[in-house]
């Protein structure tokens, strides 16, 4: 599968080069920073219309359709570790029922499958209910429901074991407290 906005980006490259351009002297002419040309040799072209890239690829003697097609191919998405015990996904309590996880949203290339930095799954672009991109901040998808992270721990449970500790430790501080009487 070719990768059309690293594609167009080495063809800028190789079209720049043999030139004799350097990145500084090109963006002049073409009245971007180097750092921008930088960027777009390595394949992002994210913070540039097709109308640019066309322009682009026009001064160099690209074919137009490979600028158009870097930036049909460019789409960002965004995903997050779909993993319960991953620490990028922030754990709370909900209605004082139910334990969620909001997840961390990261921001990627459409093109590339990504990983989590931390657990090395698979990041998720797509709510597992109904198919829906995620949205940033939200623990569920505003779509369906679905929790995006799956948590199977009842919280009842935990209440409970956490109320038995409370009691019992009023019981022996109630009991020490009281022998000396």
């Amino acid at each position: 599968m070719s990768n059309a906005p690293k594609d167009f980006g080495l063809l800028v490259r190789a079209k720049r080069e043999e030139c004799g351009e350097s990145q500084r002297a090109f963006g002049k002419r073409v009245s971007l920073s180097q750092a921008m040309i930088c960027r777009i040799e390595a394949g992002d072209v994210s913070g540039l219309s097709k109308e640019r890239l066309i322009d682009i690829a026009t001064t160099l003697g690209i074919d137009r359709t490979l600028a158009e097609k870097a930036k049909t191919h460019s789409a960002r998405v965004l995903a997050y570790c779909g993993t319960a015990g991953c620490p990028v996904n922030l754990p709370y309590i909900l209605r004082f029922r139910e334990l969620a996880f909001r997840p961390q949203m990261f921001e990627h290339d459409a093109s590339e499958v990504q990983r989590c930095g931390f657990c090395g799954e698979k990041l998720q672009t797509q709510c597992a209910g109904c198919g829906a991109a995620p949205v940033r901040g939200k623990a569920r998808c505003p779509t369906c429901g679905q929790a995006y992270v799956q948590c199977d721990v009842d919280i009842q449970e935990i209440y409970k074991k956490d109320f038995q500790f409370l009691i019992e430790s009023l019981r022996a501080h109630y009991k020490d407290a009281t022998e000396g009487l």
